[in-house]
This record gives C-alpha cells, structure tokens and sequence, in this order.
C-alpha cells in the first residue's frame, strides 16, 4: 500500500495517476496562495521582494516538484491557473492583465516554459552523466502516441548542437 501511494505522488504509474497528482498539487498550491495572500494583507509582508522570493519558495517550489515526469501530460495545464494567481498576488495585478505581460511583470518564466526547461535539463542529465541511473538508456518504439516521456526529450546539449548547426551555414 505505501509503495503504491508513494509511485502515485510522483505520479509514475499511469495518466490516472497523474490526474490524481496534478489534482493534489493545485489543491496544495491553492493553499499556499491563502498563505501568500495573507503575507500580502499584513504590514511586514508587503514588501514586493519578499512577496516574490515567498512566493517562489512556498509555490513555485512545489509546482516544480517532479515536474520533468508530468510535464507532458494533458493534466500539466491543470496548475496553471494557481500560478497565475501567485503571478496576480506578486505584481497586484488585475484579471484583465494578459499572461505574457503578468510573467514579464513578475520576472518569471511561464510554467510552461519553466517546465519545458527541467525536463531538458533532466533528460541532458541523462544524456551526459553516467551516474544517472538512465544514463546509456535506448530508446524503445512507442506503442501509443497518448503516451509522452520526458525520455524522448531533445537534451539541452542536442538543442546547442542543432543551433550551432543552424549557425555555422
């Protein structure tokens, strides 16, 4: 029972599992924001720094969490709109503020973006370290096209490689 409870936090199962992660962590983030607009609401804890590195601790922190692994899921977008309530807290900005000009405000790449990011860096890890426990791994035929791994991932080593390719013609 535990090691199934522990394989659906991180969410290594199946979608479902991940449905229920991703379910687990807005519900988290969603409480982390109550924590994060109460700093906003008091005297000590307005300052806009503190709100942002507060915010980054507390929400983003746990919204990064084996991210590489869900990134690619179809629940991912799920969590989203928690962060951009954070977003909306750090800058006071109102709804009608569009999201690329929310992030740009706050000084924060978007989740979409951030998440992309650490699943390159996991999957350039795997590429270079042989330490890691996927290191050398080869790739197998994918049965069902529903299914996307951070495994099949260009590297951020492969991405330089191909944008020094593209610059050297």
């Amino acid at each position: 029972m535990l090691a199934s409870a522990q394989n659906v936090e991180l969410g290594h199962e199946g979608s479902n599992d991940v449905k229920v992660h991703t379910n687990k962590l807005k519900e988290k983030l969603s409480s982390h924001n109550n924590l994060l607009g109460k700093l906003t609401n008091s005297n000590w804890g307005a300052d806009p720094k503190t709100l942002k590195q507060t915010a980054l601790a507390l929400c983003y922190s746990t919204a990064e969490y084996c991210a590489p692994i869900w990134a690619r899921s179809c629940h991912a977008s799920k969590v989203d709109p928690e962060l951009n309530k954070v977003c909306r807290t750090i800058t006071g900005a109102l709804k009608p503020t569009p999201l690329p000009a929310l992030y740009r405000l706050a000084s924060i790449a978007p989740p979409s973006i951030k998440r992309d990011t650490l699943r390159k860096c996991e999957r350039d890890k795997q590429l270079s370290d042989n330490r890691h426990p996927l290191y050398g791994y080869q790739e197998i035929r994918r049965r069902l096209k529903s299914r996307k791994s951070f495994v099949t991932t260009n590297g951020l080593g492969d991405i330089r490689r191909q944008i020094g390719a593209v610059e050297r013609r």
